[in-house]
């Protein structure tokens, strides 16, 4: 399924290759569109456009995870999802936040999706910050282009 993302026709696990960060979202969006409501406006600006060093079902399944969680997050079913990919010095951020109802941190932090999540992204040398507030939560993810 990932073949189209990345230069490799076979994609194998923990193994890194080159893909567009773009696609895996759209990818990972596509994964959780029947767990998003029409209500939820996903909004997209994605500005980093060259190909990262990744693994990417990793990458995929943490994205998922994310966007599952905005989506439980908001109220009535219905908001905005926005997804932000961007060059930050030698490295790309991709920034996921919602208007849902804030999370309660340390507890998410304790939780076992959390921690997948967190691994997947460790797998990919990357890092994950999450903050939340009355306006909602915002996940950054910040990984290395090699």
């Amino acid at each position: 399924v990932l073949k189209q993302s990345c230069e490799t026709p076979l994609v194998q696990a923990n193994v890194k290759v080159k893909c567009s960060l773009n696609k895996i979202i759209d990818e990972a969006l596509e994964k959780t569109r029947g767990r998003i409501t029409d209500k939820v406006s996903i909004d997209k600006m994605l500005l980093y456009e060259r190909p990262i060093s990744m693994i990417p079902d990793a990458l995929e399944k943490a994205l998922i995870d994310i966007f599952d969680r905005s989506a439980k997050s908001l109220k009535d079913e219905s908001g905005t999802i926005r997804v932000i990919t961007r060059p930050k010095g030698i490295r790309a951020e991709i920034e996921i936040s919602d208007t849902g109802e804030p999370l309660n941190i340390p507890l998410l932090k304790l939780s076992e999706k959390f921690k997948r999540t967190k691994t997947n992204i460790k797998r990919n040398n990357g890092l994950l910050n999450v903050s939340s507030s009355q306006a909602g939560s915002t996940y950054v993810i910040d990984l290395p282009t090699q």
